[in-house]
């Protein structure tokens, strides 16, 4: 308790809001993630892994976009990142991608819609993995892009949110889905826009089930 113009108010301690932020992670299925996708156990061998994990490390708050192939770790250094940031006290909104845009969208017309949405637009912190990820690779919809622009651009009047995002689109794709959705998210992320070049020797998931 604290006193706040005279009268005893209740004031949320910097370990509540880490405790409310690893609730949140528990409950989006994040948390063995967090424990396991740590920068100490980023394995880096190659020099665009080791750039890739050195610039991952240096990011503070803002914005940060990790682009590109498939399986070669951008979902292990946003997570690194993210459990970094809830351990300062971070409070973190965790989306992924294809399963909670459907269930907006389905949403879109119903009272609830804005207090749904509100919860990724107003996020201190939001992590978006496999950002545009379809059902089974279709093409992104004019609703997906209604979507990730309403949610993209209202963080984007927010000078304070910090949001990270993971996709198999490299930024130049990003812009030819929409560029005004891309332009922002690559004007906010200056300084951390990760493209990691297509090329199946990269996919780590393919190496450790012995393919490559």
């Amino acid at each position: 308790m604290q006193e706040v113009d005279g009268e005893l108010k209740s004031i949320d301690c910097e370990c509540m809001k880490i405790r409310r932020s690893v609730w949140a992670i528990e409950k989006s299925g994040l948390k063995d993630q967090i424990s396991k996708m740590t920068f100490d156990n980023y394995i880096a061998v190659e020099d665009w892994q080791k750039i890739c994990l050195e610039k991952a490390k240096l990011f503070e708050k803002g914005w940060a976009y990790f682009g590109g192939q498939s399986g070669a770790g951008k979902t292990h250094l946003c997570t690194a990142i993210v459990g970094k940031l809830i351990r300062q006290g971070i409070q973190t909104k965790y989306m992924l991608w294809r399963d909670d845009s459907t269930k907006l969208k389905a949403n879109v017309n119903e009272p609830e819609y804005e207090s749904l949405i509100g919860e990724y637009k107003k996020a201190e912190l939001l992590y978006i993995d496999d950002f545009f990820k379809t059902q089974k690779d279709k093409p992104v919809t004019q609703a997906d892009i209604n979507l990730a622009f309403e949610i993209i651009n209202y963080r984007d009047n927010n000078p304070q949110s910090i949001t990270i995002i993971s996709s198999e689109l490299m930024t130049e794709q990003l812009i030819e889905i929409d560029e005004a959705t891309a332009g922002r998210i690559i004007k906010r992320s200056k300084g951390f826009i990760f493209d990691i070049k297509r090329d199946r020797a990269r996919n780590y998931r393919l190496k450790g089930d012995g393919i490559i």
